[in-house]
C-alpha cells in the first residue's frame, strides 16, 4: 500500500512539471504574440519617424544646395534617402522589406510683366517655369509630403501645410526669385537617390526700370501668406491670392533685372536666381546694326544681312562677320522701308555661328517695324554673327532692310 501512494506522488509531481512546462510554452508564445501584433508595428511606426526626419534634413540640405549652385555658379550633387527599410529581428516578421519614396517635380510659373524708363514706357512680358519638388512616403504612419517651392520647404499634411523656414524672396525693396528648371525623372525607391545640380548663368538683363510686377504660382497660398505678412514697404507691395494661389509682388524701386541662363540639358537640375535689384549698374554699351542698303529682301528665299555694312545674300558665310570682344546682343530692333503686305511677314533672327539664338522678332501685315526686348544671347571673341531673313511662304513684298542692337561688352 505505502509502495503505491509513493509511485502515485511521482506520477503526479511528473504531472505538475509537464503542465509547468505547457504553462510557459502559453506564456512565451502569448508573448510573442503580442510582440508581433502590437510592438513591431510601433517600432517599425518609429523607424519610419526617424526616417522623416532625415528625409526632412536631406531636403533641406537640397535647399541649401539650390542657393549654393545658384550664387557660386559650381555644380553640386546631393543625396535624397528614399526609402528605408525595416530591421531583422531575430524571431519576428515584418509585414514588409519597408517603405518607398517617391520623388516627383511640376512646373510653377513665374510671370514677369516691367516697364522700361524710355520713350514710349515700352511693357516686357516674361515667364520662367520653375520646378517643384515633392517627396512622398506610403508608409503606416501619418507622413506628410515634403515639398520644396520657392526656396522654401514645406510639410504638406493633405488638409494643412506648415513650414519651419523663412522667406528670402522679398527683403527691403529687394526681390530674389530662386528658379530650378531641367529634368527631374519621377522615381520611387527604398535606396539613396542623388541629384545633380548644375548654375545657369547669370546676366545683366532689362535696366532703368519704372516698375515691375511678378506674379508666382503656388500650392500653399497660405503657408506664403504667412511668410510674406508685413513684408511690403512704401515701394514694393506684397500680397497673396489665395483664391487664385498667387503670390503678387509689384515695385516701382526696381532698376535692373538680372536673368538666369543658358543652355539646360536634360541630365540634371539647373539652379539660377531671378534678381531684382534697387541699383542700376551702367555699364558699357554699344550700338550696332546693318542693313540691305539700297537692295530689297528677296521675298522668296532666306536672306542674311552682315553687321555695319549694308548688303544682303543668300549665302550665309558672304555676310558672317567676327565679334572682337566677348558679350551679350539684346534689345534687337528692325524697320522695313514699307510693310511686308495683307497676310504676308518676314522672320529675323540674330545667328550665332550659322546657329539660330533666341533673338528674333516677326513684321507682317501692314506693320513695318518690329522688335525683341525680352531676348539676348552672349557672344565669345571670335564668334559669327549675321541676321538671317526668312519670308513668309506667299512672297512678301521686297523692302529695304535695317537693324539695330544693344552690345554689352563683357568685363
Amino acid at each position: 500500500m505505502r509502495a503505491g501512494i509513493h509511485s502515485l506522488w511521482q506520477e503526479e509531481r511528473g504531472v505538475s512539471v509537464v503542465i509547468g512546462a505547457m504553462l510557459m510554452l502559453l506564456v512565451v508564445a502569448a508573448m510573442w504574440g503580442t510582440i508581433q501584433a502590437f510592438l513591431v508595428p510601433d517600432w517599425n511606426k518609429d523607424v519610419e519617424y526617424e526616417h522623416l526626419n532625415i528625409v526632412h534634413d536631406d531636403m533641406m540640405t537640397f535647399k541649401s544646395d539650390v542657393e549654393d549652385v545658384a550664387l557660386s555658379g559650381e555644380p553640386k550633387s546631393g543625396n535624397i534617402h528614399m526609402g528605408v527599410r525595416y530591421p531583422n529581428r531575430m524571431f519576428l516578421a515584418n509585414p514588409g522589406t519597408g517603405v518607398a519614396g517617391s520623388l516627383t517635380s511640376q512646373n510653377v510659373s513665374v510671370s514677369i510683366v516691367y516697364t522700361i524708363d524710355a520713350l514710349g514706357n515700352p511693357t516686357v512680358n516674361q515667364t520662367y517655369n520653375s520646378n517643384r519638388i515633392s517627396y512622398e512616403v506610403q508608409g503606416t504612419v501619418d507622413s506628410p509630403k515634403v515639398v520644396y517651392e520657392h526656396g522654401v520647404i514645406i510639410r504638406d499634411y493633405g488638409n494643412a501645410s506648415a513650414t519651419t523656414d523663412e522667406q528670402e524672396l522679398v527683403i527691403g525693396d529687394e526681390i530674389y526669385i530662386p528658379v530650378l528648371t531641367g529634368n527631374l525623372t519621377a522615381s520611387s525607391s527604398m535606396e539613396t537617390e542623388s541629384i545633380a545640380l548644375k548654375p545657369l548663368s547669370q546676366s545683366p538683363g532689362s535696366s532703368k526700370l519704372k516698375s515691375v510686377v511678378i506674379t508666382i504660382d503656388t500650392l500653399y497660398p497660405a503657408v506664403w501668406a504667412q511668410l510674406l505678412a508685413g513684408k511690403s514697404t512704401a515701394a514694393t507691395t506684397v500680397s497673396v491670392n489665395q483664391t487664385q494661389s498667387k503670390i503678387i509682388i509689384t515695385s516701382t524701386a526696381t532698376r535692373q533685372i538680372y536673368f538666369p541662363g543658358g543652355e539646360v540639358i536634360t541630365d540634371a537640375l539647373y539652379a539660377g536666381v531671378i534678381r531684382f535689384s534697387t541699383e542700376y549698374v551702367s555699364k558699357p554699351v554699344l550700338i550696332i546694326g546693318g542693313g540691305t542698303g539700297t537692295t530689297n529682301l528677296q521675298g522668296a528665299s532666306i536672306n542674311y544681312v552682315p553687321m555695319f555694312e549694308s548688303n544682303r545674300s543668300q549665302v550665309e558665310n558672304e555676310n558672317q562677320q567676327f565679334m572682337p570682344v566677348a558679350g551679350t546682343v539684346s534689345n534687337f530692333y528692325v524697320i522695313l522701308n514699307g510693310s511686308p503686305g495683307t497676310n504676308h511677314w518676314y522672320t529675323f533672327v540674330v545667328r550665332k555661328n550659322g546657329a539660330n539664338t533666341p533673338v528674333t522678332c516677326t513684321i507682317s501685315g501692314a506693320a513695318t517695324t518690329g522688335s525683341d526686348l525680352t531676348d539676348s544671347v552672349s557672344f565669345a571673341a571670335g564668334d559669327y554673327i549675321s541676321i538671317m531673313v526668312t519670308p513668309s511662304a506667299a512672297n512678301p513684298t521686297g523692302r529695304l532692310m535695317l537693324w539695330t542692337a544693344q552690345f554689352s561688352p563683357s568685363q
